[in-house]
C-alpha cells in the first residue's frame, strides 16, 4: 500500500497487488481503504513509484527544467500553474517547498536508478535542475520545515512578506507583482476546459509555458501508461487524489480534443 502524504488531507491510496499476492486480499484491502479510510483506490502495477509519483516526478522535473532554461522566476510560474489551469494554490514551487526539496532529490534520484529503460528518464536529471536541487540541499534550504527553499518568510518594516529565490544568484528578492494577459482573460471562466482551450489560444510567455508543459505531460501519460496502470482513467485519478488536480492528463487531452491536440502536439 502507498499511502499520499499527508494522508490525513490526499485522498489517494495506490494499492499493489505482486504476482504472490491474493485476489481476496487485494479485493480486501481495495474495500477497506474505501469503505473504512475514505480513500480513493487505484489499483497499480508493481513498477518503480507506481502511478503518483512515477507520472508526476517526470512532468514536475520537466515543468520545472523548462521554467529554469527560459527565464521563468518563482512568482511567474506559480502564478501561472495554480487554479487557472486546474491545481491548487500551492502551484509549483511552493508545492515544492511544502513536500522538501530533500524529498524531491530523494525521489528522482531513485527513481532514475529505477527505470533505465524509461526513454524519457533524463528529464529527472536536467542540466539546470539538477545543479539547483543539490546546492539548495548542502545549504539545508529544504523549504518549510527549514524556513525557507524557494521562498523565504522575510520581515520588512514589521510587516511578513515572502522572498522567492532567484535561481540565477542564488539570492532571495522582494515579491514581485505578476500579470499576465493570457491569465487576465480567462481566470473567470468556470469550466476548465474551456480555459485551457481559451488560455492555449494565445501566445504570451504563461500560455506558452502551459502549452509546452502540457504537450509534454500529454506525451509522457501516454508512453508510460501501459507499464504503470490497468486503466487510463487510473493516471487520472491518482494525479486527482494524490495532488489535488482538477482533471488527469487524459481527461485535459479530452478537454482539448484528441486529434487536434495529438496535431498539435507533433508540430510542436
Amino acid at each position: 500500500t502507498h499511502f499520499f502524504n499527508p494522508p490525513r488531507y490526499l485522498k489517494l491510496l495506490e494499492i499493489i497487488p505482486t504476482e504472490d499476492t491474493s485476489d481476496a486480499v487485494a479485493e480486501y484491502m481495495a474495500k477497506f481503504g474505501r469503505d473504512v479510510l475514505g480513500k480513493g483506490v487505484v489499483i497499480c502495477k508493481d513498477t518503480p513509484n507506481f502511478i503518483g509519483n512515477r507520472f508526476f516526478s517526470v512532468a514536475g522535473s520537466y515543468a520545472m527544467e523548462y521554467a529554469l532554461e527560459n527565464g521563468y522566476s518563482v512568482p511567474e510560474i506559480d502564478a501561472i500553474t495554480g487554479p487557472t489551469i486546474g491545481r491548487p494554490k500551492t502551484a509549483t514551487y511552493r508545492l515544492m517547498d511544502l513536500v522538501g526539496i530533500d524529498v524531491m532529490a530523494h525521489v528522482n534520484n531513485g527513481l532514475y536508478d529505477a527505470i533505465p529503460d524509461d526513454d524519457y528518464r533524463d528529464v529527472l536529471m536536467g542540466e539546470r535542475i539538477q545543479p539547483l536541487i543539490e546546492q539548495m540541499v548542502e545549504k539545508g534550504w529544504l523549504g518549510n520545515k527549514s524556513g525557507q527553499g524557494f521562498y523565504k518568510k522575510t520581515m520588512v518594516d514589521g510587516k511578513r512578506q515572502f522572498w522567492t529565490l532567484n535561481p540565477e544568484t542564488m539570492d532571495y528578492e522582494a515579491p514581485e507583482k505578476v500579470r499576465f494577459g493570457s491569465i487576465g482573460a480567462v481566470r473567470k471562466i468556470e469550466d476548465l476546459g474551456e480555459r485551457l482551450r481559451q488560455l492555449l489560444q494565445h501566445d504570451d510567455r504563461a500560455a506558452t509555458y502551459v502549452r509546452d508543459t502540457t504537450y509534454f505531460n500529454l506525451a509522457y501519460a501516454a508512453y508510460v501508461a501501459p507499464e504503470i496502470a490497468y486503466k487510463l482513467s487510473d493516471v487520472d485519478k491518482a494525479v486527482k487524489w494524490g495532488f489535488s488536480h482538477e482533471a488527469g492528463p487524459f481527461e485535459i487531452w479530452d478537454m482539448l480534443g484528441v486529434a487536434e491536440t495529438a496535431v498539435a502536439m507533433k508540430e510542436a
